[in-house]
């Protein structure tokens, strides 16, 4: 790519007080509101090996982990500090209050598919003694257990129920805010079937540079905070936002469908009434089509 296009605020996350669509105008036909995964990976306990830690996980070892995360934390905020704006600006959300929740995950590159296990979010539901139909409970325990609801909105419960159950499975939860290993699989094969060379990395605020990269060659924290990556020829954005455990993916209608159906993905087709905070509406009017891994 010879010039890299100006900073542009249609190619981030959408803003809160809009449905996607109104917000992005006819720019993308399908919009899939990808779930993050649940996953399990042979040999690995998340919590015993130090990835997972949580203030509702239960027991004297979780609770250690748990300190031990606070105090990394910490750490962490001191170093982002002293470091670029960006940075600056991290450390100033970290500093807002104590450390709810540690997720890391463990290198998965040198690992054979039939090593790790995606566990869809209906299945996780039901297992949890949920219904499984809207996905609500996992969303918003997930969100609970992660702290990024007011306490109004908080279910608690639901937050307990979810971290006892993937401390109980040796399960990972979805992570929040970024785009992990487990997904790129997928990422690639829409890459691929989209004939991309080269796709354009922007991040939310235009203090950052907007560049080039292949898929690969991108850290994978430069995937979260609302920042995007997109391909202008065909029209193609893969976004997530801050807190959230899913990933919107938009582009023309036969590229995306094919490739939800093909990669058998964990999520819905968003409606024209869909916007962030879908799982505090009527999952009626913002499902099209829910798809979930077999």
């Amino acid at each position: 790519m010879s010039e890299l296009p100006a900073y542009d605020q249609a190619w981030v996350y959408p803003g809160y007080d809009k449905p996607f669509r109104e917000y992005w105008g006819d720019r993308f036909e399908d919009i899939f509101v990808w779930f993050h995964p649940f996953f399990s990976v042979e040999g690995i306990d998340p919590m015993r090996d130090g990835y997972h830690a949580s203030r509702f996980a239960k027991g004297v070892t979780a609770e250690k982990a748990y300190q031990s995360a606070v105090d990394a934390s910490n750490s962490e905020v001191e170093t982002l500090a002293e470091g670029s704006p960006s940075n600056k600006a991290e450390a100033t959300v970290l500093s807002g209050g104590t450390l709810i929740s540690s997720l890391d995950y463990p290198d998965l590159s040198n690992l054979g598919p039939q090593a790790i296990k995606l566990h869809s979010w209906s299945s996780v539901a039901k297992e949890c003694g949920w219904s499984g139909l809207t996905n609500r409970e996992i969303c918003v325990g997930l969100m609970t257990s992660t702290g990024a609801l007011h306490k109004e909105f908080a279910r608690v419960d639901w937050a307990e129920t979810l971290i006892t159950h993937c401390q109980k499975t040796g399960v990972f939860p979805p992570s929040a805010g970024d785009i992990k290993e487990p997904m790129f699989p997928a990422i690639n094969d829409l890459m691929n079937a989209a004939g991309a060379q080269c796709w354009v990395h922007q991040p939310e605020f235009d203090i950052d540079p907007v560049r080039s990269a292949n898929f690969g060659d991108l850290d994978e924290k430069e995937w979260g905070h609302r920042g995007g990556i997109y391909l202008l020829d065909p029209k193609v954005l893969i976004t997530v936002d801050w807190d959230s455990h899913f990933t919107l993916v938009a582009g023309p209608h036969d590229l995306i469908t094919p490739w939800v159906s093909r990669c058998s993905l964990d999520g819905f087709f968003a409606s024209p009434e869909t916007r962030h905070g879908w799982w505090s509406q009527d999952i009626k009017q913002n499902q099209i089509t829910a798809r979930t891994l077999t």
